[in-house]
């Protein structure tokens, strides 16, 4: 579908305010750069840069807590995390525009990690999670047509992937069970056609029952 001045996407970060939830939702956007470089090679700074930042964030953060950090490190270091994302952001914005096919720049938002407002109101996200009882996590992925769904875990930052307990089904809901209670989980899916392969959309979640 041709853009058109009545139907613009914008990008909504959507970033949490507690700092548990903007680290991981921070990790999300890093995993889906780095995940699809030749979509995000342009964005500055560099993933491995923003990736450090919110390490700092997390260290002193801790620091913190435990009563061996003072306040400003850690807002310094939240800052810094807050304008990398908002960096990236509006650089995201510049390459949705220049995209002339209206479901391209709502994909490219999905891809890397946003959500997407267009005129007021959100698109639907590729994924959705939710923690519905303890234990459980709920996948809702948008629904294409024909598609074969692909879902896999991690508990370690996207470092590793693991599907063997959630096989490739033709379900766009799907429920995994044994998750404990604070951990950080992320989950990435993909839609394939036959033997064409979908890109990987990745959502995280933290466990709170």
């Amino acid at each position: 579908m041709p853009v058109t001045a009545k139907k613009k996407p914008i990008v909504v970060l959507d970033l949490p305010k507690d700092v548990p939830n903007l680290v991981i939702k921070s990790r999300t956007f890093v995993l889906n750069v780095t995940g699809n470089p030749l979509s995000f090679s342009t964005l500055d700074p560099i993933a491995t840069i923003v990736g450090t930042n919110i390490d700092n964030l997390v260290s002193t953060e801790s620091a913190l807590e435990n009563g061996t950090g003072k306040i400003g490190p850690r807002n310094s270091a939240l800052d810094e995390v807050w304008e990398n994302l908002g960096n990236w952001s509006g650089q995201v914005q510049i390459l949705v525009r220049n995209l002339t096919s209206y479901s391209d720049q709502v994909n490219l938002i999905h891809l890397f990690g946003g959500r997407v407002k267009v005129n007021g109101k959100f698109v639907r996200a590729p994924l959705t999670l939710t923690n519905p009882s303890p234990g459980l996590v709920e996948m809702v992925k948008a629904r294409i047509p024909g598609s074969v769904n692909e879902y896999q875990v991690s508990f370690d930052m996207g470092v590793t992937w693991d599907g063997e307990d959630l096989p490739a089904t033709k379900l766009n809901t799907v429920t995994m069970g044994g998750f404990t209670k604070g951990a950080s989980i992320f989950i990435r899916t993909r839609a394939n056609m036959g033997l064409v392969k979908g890109v990987w959309i990745i959502e995280s979640i933290i466990i709170t029952k």
